[in-house]
């Protein structure tokens, strides 16, 4: 199983195709990720086991200025998904922008590019926007942004961990998205090599391997070649038990739970604490 991650795009240039070289060979496609996937089934692997997941941050169609062109924009009518697109952002513009807060998913799953990706997820937006006259606040943190991708690792993962795929890659592709929110996608993956670290510690065949990818740098120029670099990501795994091997031995712990203390729930919240840090509400907010 090779799953590639990489961070969705709405600009003007959004639908424009790009050759992209990876492995020696030449693939024109609208994201590297994509690309990847190609060359991954090229090599035998099918869709079943080489699988993109978009990341969407919830504020990537809060552009007025992309939203504007994009609704103006003649050239892309051809293609149907396209259409289905722009009908259904062209609701942002009007009532539907609190529905779009509460459900992005409605709306990204419009996206032109889900309909190529295997799958994608919306993750959280941190600051201040404003969408045709309305300012837009996302109250959460960076924590929060974090949790959410490395949760979605750690769940595919483990749905994948009894099924005889072969061994399970991760590819980061880092070629596309904000520094927010490249840091966040890199931070998780941190996270999720501690965790799979943990969950194999005397099975370590069974630990996932990790790649970082990059294209060259994006230009303007579409008929450049940009080429796909991939490295191995490595990550030291340690853990420190918030549990003393003194208290087990005494049994004071078993006797703590058995008298029905909460010790150990609490125990529980601060190793999660530690690991992920404060996990904080969720909200959005569409100021008067």
């Amino acid at each position: 199983m090779k799953l590639i991650y990489q961070i969705g795009r709405f600009a003007r240039d959004f639908m424009e195709m790009r050759e992209f070289n990876f492995k020696d060979k030449s693939y024109k496609e609208l994201l590297s990720s994509f690309a990847i996937k190609r060359a991954f089934e090229e090599e035998g692997f099918q869709t079943e086991t080489a699988k993109v997941v978009l990341i969407y941050p919830t504020s990537l169609l809060l552009n007025e200025t992309v939203i504007d062109w994009l609704l103006k924009d003649k050239k892309g009518n051809q293609y149907r998904e396209l259409n289905e697109f722009k009908e259904k952002i062209s609701g942002i513009t009007s009532n539907a922008l609190e529905e779009y807060l509460l459900s992005p998913y409605d709306f990204f799953r419009m996206h032109p590019y889900s309909k190529i990706a295997e799958d994608f997820l919306v993750i959280y937006s941190i600051g201040e926007y404003k969408l045709f006259g309305k300012p837009i606040k996302f109250n959460c943190s960076y924590d929060d942004i974090v949790l959410q991708i490395f949760s979605d690792m750690a769940i595919r993962y483990l749905n994948e961990y009894n099924k005889d795929n072969g061994a399970i890659e991760f590819y980061i592709d880092i070629s596309s998205g904000q520094n927010m929110y490249i840091s966040a996608l890199l931070e998780a993956v941190r996270h999720f090599s501690v965790f799979s670290g943990l969950l194999n510690w005397l099975k370590k065949e069974k630990r996932p391997k990790i790649f970082l990818a990059f294209s060259d740098p994006i230009l303007s120029e579409l008929e450049k070649t940009y080429k796909i670099h991939i490295e191995e990501l490595r990550f030291k795994t340690f853990f420190s038990s918030p549990i003393k091997k003194k208290e087990i031995e005494d049994f004071n712990l078993a006797r703590r739970m058995a008298n029905g203390e909460k010790e150990c729930s609490g125990r529980c919240n601060f190793v999660f604490k530690k690991f992920f840090g404060n996990v904080k509400a969720k909200t959005f907010k569409v100021m008067e």
